[in-house]
């Protein structure tokens, strides 16, 4: 059995452990952990993993493992989905240790296909490299794009309140000049106009009587100055036109 590391060789191996991710494959390839091939080989096995997709499943919680780990099927996505068939009706085996059913042979042969050579450690470290270089810089944009959009909204909204505040002032000063409650407003200006009107024409009436005759007498002046300015022009045109050229 191996020995334990010795206290004073613990921070050199955690100094040698910590590695970045973009240099994970050449950290695992330095150790001969993977294969040197194994960007030619990691295809083969990609070509497992769709024969044993095409395979149809009936067990729920594998149909839900697959089509959750369908665009990226790794060793560990495969690990599982292999451990869940193996614990329904379909993962029965034979007594010489195999699989009777088309899928659970499968998705056996894809998981001793990434157990050979350290295959799985690739696939793996592949995923990582991709998540740390595309996937998490994007879900960080998409992140900052949703707080922009956050922050803009709730901008918005405050305006909104603010100028519903502003609408519902004005809209109640209206109800007040008109003295109506607002309940019914259509209903209450019409019951208004039909109290209101009556009188508005009463007083116009009356205010008609009251200066019939001044505007009577203002009207006549007014006929009589345009009568006697009328007749001068008349005349002076005449002269204009008898005068010699």
């Amino acid at each position: 059995a191996p020995r334990p590391p010795a206290r004073g060789s613990q921070g050199a191996m955690a100094a040698d452990l910590a590695v970045q991710c973009g240099k994970l494959p050449e950290w695992l390839l330095a150790r001969r952990v993977i294969p040197e091939d194994y960007a030619r080989l990691l295809p083969a096995v990609e070509a497992k993993v769709q024969q044993a997709l095409a395979e149809p499943v009936k067990d729920q919680a594998t149909l839900k493992l697959i089509e959750e780990h369908r665009e990226a099927v790794t060793y560990f996505a495969a690990r599982d989905i292999y451990e869940a068939i193996c614990k329904s009706p379909e993962g029965s085996k034979t007594l010489l240790g195999g699989h009777s059913n088309p899928a659970a042979a499968k998705w056996k042969a894809v998981l001793d296909a990434y157990r050979r050579r350290h295959l799985g450690w690739a696939s793996e470290a592949r995923l990582l490299l991709q998540n740390t270089s595309y996937e998490i810089p994007a879900l960080k944009k998409q992140a900052a794009s949703c707080e922009q959009q956050v922050s803009e909204c709730t901008q918005r909204q405050a305006e909104l309140v603010r100028r519903e505040a502003n609408a519902k002032s004005r809209y109640e000063a209206m109800l007040k000049e008109l003295g109506i409650d607002g309940f019914d407003p259509r209903r209450e200006l019409a019951s208004f106009a039909a109290a209101e009107l009556p009188k508005v024409h009463a007083e116009l009436a009356e205010l008609l009587q009251r200066s019939g005759l001044a505007i009577a007498e203002h009207f006549d002046a007014f006929a009589r100055h345009a009568a006697s300015g009328g007749a001068a022009a008349a005349a002076a045109a005449a002269v204009e036109a008898a005068a010699p050229g």
